[in-house]
């Protein structure tokens, strides 16, 4: 499934991001699981093409 999130970073790089993305999703405290639907979807779907 896809997410959907925002965070900045100093000096950041693919190894540190993918290291955050499962320190993030290690622990489902950490997120929440949304499904959206109608035109909210299409919203979405423009804005992250």
């Amino acid at each position: 499934m896809n997410f959907i999130g925002n965070y900045e970073a100093l000096a950041g790089s693919h190894d540190l991001n993918h290291k955050l993305t499962l320190a993030l999703l290690a622990d489902s405290e950490n997120y929440e699981v949304v499904e959206l639907v109608g035109e909210k979807t299409r919203e979405l779907e423009k804005a992250y093409a």
